[in-house]
């Protein structure tokens, strides 16, 4: 019984620091944490100690001062426990941060911060004092320091708009960010705008005004800073790094898996890791060759899209930066002018003095210059562009795959505004579809088809091809709008798919929804009645003659002629039917409902109008002007050369010298079953009694003849 009450009361005096009390502040700070009340006398004994602490360090800010560190620490843990004593503790950091930030040492200033970040997560201190202070000490030298500030800003401002957005704590950070752009500090700007670009990447701070913001950084005298806001606007390699990082980590897990479950011992987990890991290999697979999607959401939150790109522009022709920066301000500037419409009439004769074709990275300009035209560009303005690309690429004395990328490049600015072109020069590009190399041919025969499309009266006629009567062109006759003149609108689009198919449902008449209509899906049940009535005997379509107007199909009634009008006159049909009723929201979700029936099956003008519509609206790239080229045969210095850089990577071959590792097929012999080496044993055996009969009979013929051998 006495040892059991010994043991209590030493379990007791453990649990409250021995009956000396705590060693050390960490045991203090634990003890301190379990039951506050009990130890309170001894945190207002350390608080009085820092403040004697505090009051000898500011007397000299610039020592190293450990116990003060310690104590920082320390009461930044308890604050939380004892806010009443603690009050006035994240005042005193702040202010030691603010006005000793510059002259402090590095391990202190990085307590200092470390404690000023506890307060904050036990919501001691305000986040817009905290910030602003983290924001200020970016200018410190101290590298370490300024990335934890870094991630931890952003860390904190992502947490505080989770649940809702904080648009008066975010109002304040952005004018200050806006006020570290125009500082003095190079690093301290940088690090501000790195900040705002993260968070708009993170969907944090997706708004107008952050990305105004970063519109200013566009004009700053920092070449990084400036780097830094036009890869944001161009969906720039802001995280590439990161990426590149975690590939590298996913491809080790991936070989390690594929190595446990092919060495090791197959278990269940294994074959869950290697499963999961081929799932992964599969989606890169799948995504590695999908082009790069732009996302230009930032550049339709701009204020002054006009505005910009004429100051872009006017930077871009005084500037000194490097060709790369230059690229970028040339990029930025046709991407305003393609997405919102703009009229900077003085850029494409500034681009015109870099279409050669031995200019740098000419194919980029060239897709510049193409991204850069829209309906809204004058046609006068761009036909000397296209002579220049013309006379430079196409000609006779240039390589073929100039002259492919320069036909394409003329094809890329004609899909976007079509008015550009003439006549003459048109059908002497169209003559290169006949061209001996396949890149120029393929090249001059995608012209002609973009041409086909779009205005088809400017080629020869032997080079129109078919008409299509689903083109939509009406009596036009093919001929595209003049130059500022637009089409009205006379009916809903989609309208005539509906008129289509109540009369569908009337001439049915069964009472079954049609298509379009909520619950009509597409099944095998539906199919066959929709066949029903459309088919002969045999289930095979009636055709006619030509003269009666199209195929037909068996009814009833009689023969009926299917789809024997025109989009036009559908269309008209369809206006003076809508017209007689209002359309209800049923009509509404039937059209949506047709519509996306259509675009699964959808007809061949309907293809290629959808594909050149994608095609002008997303971002040009470099690829689509680059000729289809074929692999060219390597020389025998060049196939040398490959073989001995396979070489280098292999290691030099040794022979091995003794034993390393393992067991040798002596000793794995002794191991196997008796009844597995038998016969190998017994034909051993005969082969050394064949061998010793043989030297036996050798030296026996040997004896006989001991003296002169007879002749």
């Amino acid at each position: 019984a006495d040892a059991r009450v010994k043991a209590v009361l030493n379990k007791m005096q453990s649990s409250k620091g021995g009956a000396s009390g705590p060693r050390t502040l960490a045991e203090l700070q634990n003890l301190s944490k379990r039951d506050p009340e009990s130890y309170r006398s001894d945190f207002l004994q350390q608080w009085r100690h820092y403040e004697s602490n505090l009051q000898i360090f500011l007397l000299k800010p610039t020592d190293d001062a450990k116990d003060f560190c310690e104590l920082v620490t320390f009461i930044a843990h308890l604050s939380g426990c004892y806010k009443t004593i603690a009050a006035p503790f994240p005042k005193q950091i702040i202010g030691l941060l603010s006005q000793h930030h510059a002259v402090l040492d590095s391990e202190v200033r990085q307590s200092l911060c470390r404690a000023l970040i506890l307060l904050r997560n036990k919501d001691l201190v305000e986040s817009i004092e905290c910030l602003e202070i983290f924001f200020q000490l970016f200018r410190c030298k101290d590298k370490i320091l300024r990335e934890m500030l870094f991630s931890y800003i952003v860390k904190d401002i992502k947490q505080m708009n989770q649940k809702h957005r904080q648009n008066h704590v975010n109002k304040k950070l952005q004018n200050f960010m806006y006020s570290m752009l125009a500082d003095s500090n190079q690093v301290a700007a940088k690090k501000s705008i790195d900040v705002m670009v993260t968070l708009y990447q993170k969907k944090v701070w997706q708004d107008a005004k952050t990305v105004n913001v970063i519109v200013t950084a566009l004009f700053s005298d920092v070449g990084k800073i400036k780097t830094t806001a036009l890869r944001f606007f161009l969906g720039g390699d802001q995280e590439l790094d990161d990426d590149d990082d975690d590939h590298a980590e996913e491809d080790g897990k991936s070989y390690q898996a594929m190595l446990a479950n092919t060495t090791a011992k197959k278990t269940n987990k294994r074959k869950k890791m290697l499963k999961k890991q081929l799932q992964k290999e599969q989606k890169k697979e799948r995504t590695a060759g999908k082009p790069e999607v732009f996302n230009s959401s930032a550049l339709h939150l701009l204020h002054d899209p006009q505005g910009l790109a004429e100051r872009l522009f006017k930077m871009l022709k005084g500037s000194k930066d490097r060709w790369e920066v230059q690229l970028m301000m040339m990029n930025m500037t046709s991407r305003l002018i393609s997405i919102h419409e703009l009229i900077v009439l003085n850029f494409y004769p500034y681009l015109e003095r870099y279409l050669w074709p031995h200019k740098q990275d000419v194919t980029q300009v060239l897709a510049y210059v193409a991204q850069a035209c829209h309906e809204f560009v004058p046609p006068e303005a761009l036909e000397s562009l296209l002579m220049k690309i013309a006379n430079n690429f196409v000609s006779e004395r240039s390589a073929p795959e100039v002259m492919a990328v320069g036909i394409n490049a003329i094809r890329e600015v004609c899909r976007r505004c079509p008015l550009a072109m003439t006549e003459d020069l048109l059908q002497d590009l169209a003559e290169y579809k006949k061209y001996k190399n396949k890149a120029v041919m393929t090249a001059a025969k995608g012209l002609i088809g973009t041409f086909r499309e779009l205005n088809p009266t400017l080629l020869k006629k032997k080079d129109r091809g078919r008409p299509d009567d689903d083109d939509g062109l009406g009596e036009s006759g093919g001929a595209p709008l003049a130059f500022g003149e637009q089409r009205p609108v006379e009916f809903l689009s989609g309208i005539e798919l509906l008129t289509m198919a109540e009369d569908e449902d009337a001439e049915r008449g069964d009472g079954m929804p049609g298509h379009g209509e909520p619950g009509a899906a597409i099944t095998s049940e539906r199919l066959a009645a929709e066949d029903d009535g459309w088919s002969d005997g045999s289930g095979g379509w009636v055709n006619i003659s030509d003269d009666e107007g199209g195929p037909v199909a068996a009814t009833p009634d009689g023969p009926v002629v299917i789809d024997a009008l025109t989009a036009e006159a559908r269309r008209a049909k369809a206006i003076s039917r809508m017209g007689d009723r209002p359309l209800t929201q049923a009509d509404f979700e039937r059209i949506k409902m047709l519509q996306l029936e259509r675009k699964l099956m959808p007809s061949h003008s309907e293809k290629r109008a959808r594909a050149t519509d994608e095609t002008s609206a997303q971002v040009l790239d470099e690829s689509a002007l680059l000729p289809l080229m074929k692999k060219s045969r390597q020389t025998k210095a060049e196939r040398l050369a490959q073989i001995k850089e396979g070489r280098e990577e292999r290691g030099k071959f040794n022979i091995r010298k003794g034993h390393e590792g393992g067991t040798t097929n002596r000793e794995k012999e002794h191991r196997k079953n008796p009844m597995m080496i038998k016969h190998k044993l017994s034909m051993r055996r005969k082969a050394t009694e064949s061998a010793t009969s043989k030297v036996a009979r050798a030296q026996l013929v040997k004896k006989q003849f001991r003296g002169k051998k007879a002749r």
